[in-house]
Parts: structure tokens; C-alpha cells; sequence
């Protein structure tokens, strides 16, 4: 099974913010504007309001989720790993705090 030819690439921005007006920008050129936007289920929120903002009608396709929705007593034991999903919850917690108070000084 091969894989269709790449038509768009954006590889150009240094951020999500970056990313969603560069992509708006090439994709509108052909009339673009509904996207299935694909990332980490802890960057969805950030993401969809930003590209939501860009232009896109976004329709939402996370990915990894880290929970499995089914809760045991173990799931309650300390936990190394739980550190690191911690730290992208809360840098996902500021990432959309900066978006929204650059959003609200520009």
C-alpha cells in the first residue's frame, strides 16, 4: 500500500500559533477551511482554539490519551510515570493561559 503524494507541508513555524496561520495561509489558497486537526489528546484544547482562531472549522481527532477509563485501586497507588503527565497537564494549563493573554494584548 503506498501513501498519496504530500500536497501541503508547513515546516516553517516555531510554534502552534505559527503553525495555524502559516497552514491557513497555504491551505485557503486552495479553499481550505475544514481541517481534521491530529495531536496529543493533552495539546487538543490548546490546539483547536488556536487553529479555531486561525480560520479552520476544526473537526478534533486526539490521539495517546493517558487514561484507559477504567479506574482500579492500583490506579490510586503512587506512580513515577504520573509525574510526567502531570507536567505536560500543566504545561498545557500555561501554554493556554499565554495564548489567551497574547490574544487578549494584540
Amino acid at each position: 500500500l503506498q501513501a498519496p503524494p504530500l500536497r501541503w507541508r508547513e515546516n516553517r513555524s516555531r510554534d502552534t500559533r505559527e503553525n495555524a496561520r502559516m497552514t491557513f495561509d497555504m491551505l485557503q489558497a486552495d479553499g481550505i477551511r475544514r481541517i481534521a486537526l491530529v495531536t496529543h489528546a493533552w495539546h487538543m484544547p490548546r490546539s483547536q482554539a488556536i487553529f479555531s482562531k486561525a480560520g479552520f472549522d476544526v473537526v478534533p481527532a486526539p490521539t495517546q490519551y493517558a487514561t484507559n477509563f477504567r479506574l482500579t485501586l492500583l490506579d490510586f497507588r503512587p506512580y513515577a510515570p504520573a509525574l510526567d503527565d502531570g507536567s505536560h497537564f500543566f504545561h498545557e494549563i500555561i501554554g493556554l493561559a499565554w495564548y489567551r493573554l497574547k490574544s487578549a494584548l494584540h
